[in-house]
């Protein structure tokens, strides 16, 4: 299974519902080989789980949060010679995103299915279009476990898009299933992100799509444990938590801001200090505030310059990026960050 190196507009833990008849001993196994760090939500029955997700489970419309400006337009639509209503969604409010930080609720989010194929109240293929068909859901992801099944009816399933996934029993098969479902969860966000995506790239911004840019954003997110990170800025900044919410601000800048910020700076007779470090490159500059997100409504620019750690030539720009630890001078409320070590505590 590839994924494509694309930087989601947010990432952040979700719960793996495990629908398995052979008892609980699967289930501390499956909880051994995803690790600690994975909420699992077990079921051992297929007719329980399916009951639970057409009568409980609730999906979050995380899109349909952060659009705004939404208009319909009524296009011809010349294969079926018929009108057919889309929506054009002129905004995508970015700053917006980064607020799921306060809400647990969205580790309790189910974007991933690990199911096994052989239950004798009903087959792997069967649950799986049934939970799609109660949810009305086609980004969740779903792996099916088998160790009898012939490779033509995994095939078949992954064809006809009711599985993502299908992956045989064996002695290394714990080691892929936890590589795969990582993947999945990073695919459900890509696909969760393509509204806002299609937005920037319609900009000219194209960190997200940009896998240089995915590389290096990665190789952070390693290095600091970053469990979870959210877009809050079309330059492509993000911020980023640990499993104990410890922020992280990765500001971004292009050369083109480096010069549109220089050419600001310079009209309007800035300080020397600061024509300098544009003009060298030295800082990275993201205004996030609740008052204002443009640098030409601030006044003193200096609270939002931070020394650069790095620059890196991305396929289309050279990217310029500043790695601000803990309490900074954005505007988040660190004391009521819902972290995911609180949350794992509570399940």
């Amino acid at each position: 299974m590839n994924t494509k190196k694309i930087v989601p507009c947010c990432y952040f833990p979700t719960t793996v519902v495990a629908v398995d008849d052979s008892g609980k001993s699967f289930f501390d196994h499956l909880r051994f080989a995803l690790g600690e760090q994975v909420a699992l939500k077990p079921f051992e029955s297929p007719n329980a789980a399916l009951e639970y997700f057409s009568h409980e489970y609730q999906t979050i419309p995380y899109i349909k949060k952060w659009i705004s400006n939404a208009r319909e337009q009524v296009v011809l639509n010349r294969e079926a010679e018929a009108l057919d209503t889309v929506h054009s969604y002129t905004h995508i409010d970015i700053a917006s995103i980064h607020k799921e930080i306060y809400s647990a609720e969205r580790f309790k989010n189910i974007v991933t299915l690990i199911v096994d194929y052989h239950m004798p109240e009903m087959d792997g293929l069967k649950f799986s279009r049934s939970v799609r068909v109660a949810l009305n859901e086609q980004l969740i992801k779903i792996l099916m476990l088998t160790g009898k099944a012939a490779d033509s009816l995994g095939l078949e399933a992954l064809n006809d898009d009711v599985i993502d996934i299908f992956l045989k029993k064996g002695n290394d098969y714990k080691e892929k299933l936890t590589a795969n479902v990582l993947k999945l969860q990073e695919q459900y966000f890509q696909d969760l992100s393509g509204t806002v995506i299609y937005s920037l790239l319609a900009n000219d911004s194209y960190c997200l799509t940009d896998p240089v840019f995915y590389d290096e954003f990665h190789k952070i997110r390693e290095q600091h444990d970053i469990v979870e990170y959210y877009l809050v800025h079309e330059n492509g900044s993000f911020l980023m938590l640990d499993m104990d919410g410890k922020p992280y601000w990765f500001i971004v800048n292009t050369d083109r801001d480096h010069k549109e910020y220089l050419q600001e700076a310079q009209d309007n007779y800035g300080p020397e200090d600061i024509v300098a470090a544009f003009k060298n490159h030295k800082v990275a500059m993201c205004v996030l505030s609740d008052k204002s997100r443009d640098f030409d409504e601030v006044e003193d620019w200096r609270p939002f310059m931070h020394p650069l750690t790095a620059s890196i030539k991305g396929q289309h720009e050279t990217y310029h990026y500043a790695l601000v630890e803990g309490v900074s001078v954005y505007d988040i409320d660190a004391s009521k960050i819902a972290t995911y070590a609180e949350f794992l505590k509570s399940t």
